[in-house]
């Protein structure tokens, strides 16, 4: 008689079980990839972005021909949600995360009448992404997981033309531009320069104005930026202010504070 061999049910369940472990700690080793992986890239994109930021506010905050001084009130808008201060409308320099500057006209300005006023602020991200259309280019789209604890840094100019020698009666400089009656802010865009900022309760906390120009002004602007992202899978990365080991943090003294 022919002896046939087989598997038990036993041995049957066992390989199964083997089977199903092993698959499990594949799994396991995937997610665990995944989740690596996916840090790595946020903080990837916090790095690149935050050192496009960092570039721009180096590069304008040099060139500026005033800086408003620390308690100086900058008002932007009366509407809107781009230059939104919680409830109302008034920034205060070193109280709320904002630096407002003016700059010289620039090198390709012939007239050499065209001066520009530039404000860096953050505002929640969720205030951004909500009054924008969705649809709107602009619009980097909502993020559940970071929306409400996260802000966005603002980037607003306007340009004042001071050709108008009436309302502008030269020769003048730029802390006197600024004190003109006839100087307005109002009317210029805001646009979004950096997004993941991370929350700021205080300006000093983003940038901080400090010293005495010569002819008024803060001296020097201070600024520290810090971004952070909570990935899909619930990891918190944060770049910038020294964390892992990136820092974005400078002390500019602008080249044209003179008369």
């Amino acid at each position: 008689m022919k002896n046939t061999k087989g598997f038990t049910l036993i041995e049957l369940l066992i390989s199964l079980g083997l089977l199903g472990g092993i698959i499990l700690a594949l799994f396991q080793t995937m997610g665990s990839t995944t989740q690596v992986s996916n840090s790595t890239n946020a903080s990837n994109d916090l790095i690149r972005e935050g050192q496009i930021g960092q570039q721009l506010l180096s590069a304008q905050f040099k060139e500026a021909c005033y800086v408003y001084p620390a308690a100086a009130t900058v008002i932007m808008g009366s509407s809107g949600y781009t230059t939104k201060n919680g409830a109302g409308y008034t920034w205060t320099v070193n109280t709320h995360p904002i630096v407002a500057l003016i700059l010289p006209p620039a090198s390709n300005d012939s007239t050499g009448a065209t001066y520009r006023f530039y404000a860096y602020y953050a505002i929640p991200r969720s205030q951004y992404v909500s009054g924008s259309t969705p649809d709107a280019s602009t619009n980097p789209g909502p993020d559940v997981t970071n929306d409400s604890t996260t802000w966005m840094l603002m980037e607003y100019r306007k340009t004042i033309n001071t050709s108008n020698t009436t309302n502008f009666p030269t020769p003048f400089n730029c802390a006197q531009l600024a004190a003109n009656s006839n100087f307005t802010i109002l009317g210029g865009n805001a646009a979004l320069l950096t997004d993941y900022i991370t929350p700021v309760a205080a300006s000093t906390d983003l940038f901080s104005v400090g010293g005495v120009a010569s002819i008024g002004g803060a001296a020097f602007i201070d600024y520290n930026l810090r971004l952070s992202r909570t990935t899909r899978e619930g990891n918190i990365v944060t770049v910038g202010g020294g964390s892992s080991g990136t820092t974005m943090t400078a002390k500019v003294y602008p080249v044209n504070l003179l008369p």
